[in-house]
């Protein structure tokens, strides 16, 4: 039913383009299917809506894009959560895996 949830949210997108948990779910599903392509289209909607935690937003954005094999764009991304909170443990440790 994932790929049911997936497409349902992304048909709500078009009536809610600015609803914040559709974009985050649906980001979320597409980056545990796969389906990096949406994962990184809906973690940049999250940035451009300027959406709840941007250290979370931008460590998310960087995961999308690391399972997309776009490490440097991923690393520009972990280094502006840490600047955003430069506590957040998960974006360094990805920032650690990116650099080698």
């Amino acid at each position: 039913q994932r790929k049911d949830a997936e497409l349902t949210l992304s048909k709500l997108n078009y009536i809610y383009p600015e609803n914040e948990e559709i974009h985050r779910l649906l980001s979320k599903l597409a980056l545990e299917d796969g389906n990096t392509a949406i994962a990184v289209r809906e973690s940049e909607a999250l940035l451009a809506l300027q959406a709840g935690d941007p250290a979370d937003t931008h460590y998310q954005l960087a995961r999308a894009l690391q399972a997309a094999h776009r490490p440097n764009e991923a690393k520009e991304q972990v280094i502006l959560a840490l600047e955003a909170a430069p506590d957040f443990k998960p974006a360094q440790q990805l920032l650690l895996q990116l650099s080698q």
